[in-house]
C-alpha cells in the first residue's frame, strides 16, 4: 500500500486507496488478517496519509466470500469511524450469490444488511446479479454501486441492470476493476460500454443516455470517493481533462455528450491536471519518463513471459 501511494505521488495522480481486508480461505494465505488486525493496519494507514493532498484511505472489505461477518462489520465501523466510504465486491458472478445462499438462506446484500452494515458509506463494486429487493434496500440505505462494465464482460460475468438501479434511487458511477480483469482502464471506454450495453439489455436506444452516463463518470466520482471532485465549480478539487475539440472524432459539435462518450477517440484528450497541477500535457506524462516505465515493465515482466511459454511448450 505504501509503494502504491508513492508510486502516485510520483505521477502525481489522486488515490483513494481502498485498503482491502480478507480473512477468509479464498485470501491468499499473505493478505489474510484478523478483524482487530485489519483494523489496526487500516487505521494506521489512514493516519499516515490523513490531510494528503493527494492520497485517501478508506476501508474495503474484500467481498462476501472473501470476508466473515465480523470483518465486513469491522470495515464499516472503521469507516464511520474515519467518515469515508467504504467499498466491497458484491454479486459480481452468479456463485458468489449462490455460495451465500447456501450458507445464510439469503442473498449477498441481504446478509450485510442482516449484519447492520448496509448504511449510506456502503460503496458495492459490480452488483450484477444481485436481486430486485437487495438493489432497493442498497437505495434505502444511500448507498451506491460502482459499476465496471469492461471487467465483467472480459470475465464473462454478465451486466448489471443498471436501469433498475437508477430506478431505486442508487448512485451509480463508473469504474474500472483493475489490470488484470481491464486492459485498457479507459472511463471513456466504460462510458461507452455502460450506455450500448443497457440499451442492448432493454431492447431500447433510450434506455441511458450520454449525459446520464457522462454524470455517472464525473460528478458521481464525489459519491464514491468523498471527496469534493467531478465537477467544475467553486470549493471543487481541480482535477480535469482538456480535449481537443478540433479532434475528428469529435465532429460534429453538436452534442458535447454524445461525442465523449461515443465517439471520442484517446487522441483526442491532451493534458490532464490533478489537484490544480499539470500530470499529462500533450498526451504525454509530466512527472515521470513514459520510457523507464516501458524499460522497466519489460525486464519486470520477461522472466514471467518466459515461464508462460515454458507451461505452454508442455501442453
Amino acid at each position: 500500500a505504501i509503494a502504491l501511494a508513492q508510486a502516485a505521488e510520483d505521477l502525481g495522480i489522486r488515490l483513494v486507496l481502498a485498503r482491502s481486508m480478507m480473512d477468509w480461505d479464498v485470501a491468499p494465505a499473505a493478505y489474510r488478517e484478523t478483524p482487530e488486525q485489519a483494523v489496526a493496519n487500516g487505521r494506521a494507514l489512514a493516519s499516515r496519509f490523513q490531510g494528503h493532498s493527494l492520497v485517501r484511505v478508506i476501508p474495503a472489505p474484500h467481498s462476501p466470500h472473501g470476508a466473515s461477518g465480523e470483518m465486513i462489520q469491522a470495515g464499516a465501523r472503521l469507516a464511520a469511524e474515519l467518515d469515508t466510504p467504504w467499498h466491497i465486491h458484491v454479486a459480481e458472478a452468479p456463485y458468489e450469490g449462490e455460495q451465500i445462499r447456501r450458507r445464510y438462506g439469503c442473498g449477498p446484500l441481504e446478509w450485510i444488511e442482516q449484519l447492520g452494515a448496509l448504511d449510506e458509506r456502503i460503496r458495492i463494486v459490480h452488483g450484477v446479479w444481485l436481486e430486485e429487493q437487495e438493489i432497493a434496500a442498497l437505495g434505502r440505505a444511500g448507498g451506491g454501486l460502482i459499476h465496471c462494465p469492461g471487467s465483467n464482460l472480459f470475465l464473462g460475468d454478465g451486466i448489471a441492470p443498471l436501469r433498475v438501479y437508477l430506478q431505486h434511487g442508487v448512485t451509480v458511477t463508473l469504474g474500472c476493476d483493475s489490470g488484470s480483469a481491464n486492459s485498457r482502464l479507459s472511463m471513456f471506454d466504460e462510458m461507452r460500454l455502460a450506455a450500448t450495453l443497457q440499451k442492448g439489455l432493454a431492447g431500447s436506444g433510450d434506455a441511458l443516455g450520454a449525459a446520464e452516463v457522462l454524470h455517472m463518470a464525473t460528478a458521481n466520482g464525489e459519491h464514491v470517493t468523498g471527496l469534493p471532485l467531478g465537477r467544475i465549480a467553486p470549493g471543487m478539487l481541480a482535477d480535469f481533462c482538456l480535449i481537443r475539440l478540433d479532434d475528428l472524432s469529435m465532429q460534429p459539435r453538436h452534442r458535447i455528450a454524445h461525442n465523449l462518450v461515443y465517439s471520442l477517440h484517446h487522441g483526442a484528450v491532451t493534458d490532464v491536471y490533478v489537484h490544480g497541477e499539470p500530470v499529462v500535457r500533450e498526451g504525454h506524462l509530466v512527472r515521470v519518463a513514459e520510457a523507464a516505465i516501458v524499460e522497466r515493465a519489460r525486464r519486470l515482466t520477461e522472466s514471467w513471459m518466459a515461464e508462460l511459454y515454458r507451461a505452454e511448450s508442455t501442453v
